[in-house]
């Protein structure tokens, strides 16, 4: 029996620009992806290189107490000084006991040379984006076009610590939904914990409670040296395939 299983993505740009969205599609041990409106955020991280993991996991507890534990997605990221990055990230879950992994993909984003790309692996193509700077963000709505809420929000600084070898500010922030606010009949309560590193213009680690369970973000390996530079071009040996708005790959689970 296959498994279908639909996913929506958006790709973080605390860290850098990349595509828009990603739709993906898995079908046993095929995943069609589809990645759409490629754009560069404009990424002022230049001369702080780094390398690392970054790890998002879920936690959901049961009524009786039972906690699951599932890890979402890990993906290896490549900062250099001029603010080129390089993305491994791993699309899908693995099958457990197959010994199957989940799929694999591979972006290089270039704002020095003004080119994004899609590594395909399997195929040995490098799928290349011209990129521009992104458009200016949409106007917020204002205050008499915003849907009117009874919910509250509290903020409060968590001060500095080391996390993963690096210093890091922490936040919080809590919004509590009041009874009957959406036909809920107990306070439903959204706890949101970040900590930054300024040095490297890094989200490090990001904690989020709610009604769902747990879901954490965490940085993890930090190295602080300049990667190669080989890790930010189109590998030897792969076909430079020009692309425009978007592209559709089609991967096997690894």
């Amino acid at each position: 029996m296959s498994l279908k299983i639909a996913l929506a993505a958006l790709v973080s740009s605390l860290a850098f620009g990349q595509f828009a969205s990603i739709r993906s599609h898995i079908d046993g041990e095929t995943m069609t992806v589809t990645f759409s409106s490629p754009q560069i955020i404009v990424n002022e991280a230049t001369g702080a290189p780094y390398s690392g993991e970054r790890v998002s996991e879920h936690v959901q507890t049961l009524p009786d107490g039972t906690h699951i534990k599932q890890t979402i997605s890990r993906t290896k990221i490549w900062r250099d000084s001029q603010g080129r990055t390089r993305t491994e990230r791993t699309l899908g879950a693995s099958q457990p006991g197959s010994g199957s992994g989940g799929f694999f993909v591979i972006e290089i984003l270039d704002p020095v040379a003004g080119f994004m790309y899609v590594l395909d692996d399997q195929q040995r193509v490098a799928h290349r984006f011209a990129i521009s700077a992104a458009p200016p963000h949409p106007r917020p709505v204002t205050a008499a076009g915003a849907p009117k809420s009874a919910a509250t929000s509290t903020y409060e600084k968590l001060g500095t610590q080391d996390i993963e070898g690096v210093p890091a500010e922490g936040t919080r922030s809590t919004r509590t939904i009041p009874i009957g606010e959406i036909g809920n009949d107990g306070p439903i309560t959204t706890s949101t914990e970040s900590w930054f590193c300024r040095d490297l213009r890094l989200l490090v680690l990001m904690k989020r409670v709610d009604q769902l369970g747990e879901h954490t973000m965490r940085f993890t390996q930090i190295d602080r040296s300049e990667p190669e530079p080989a890790l930010f071009m189109s590998p030897a040996g792969y076909t430079v395939a020009e692309e425009k708005d978007s592209l559709t790959l089609t991967l096997k689970r690894q």
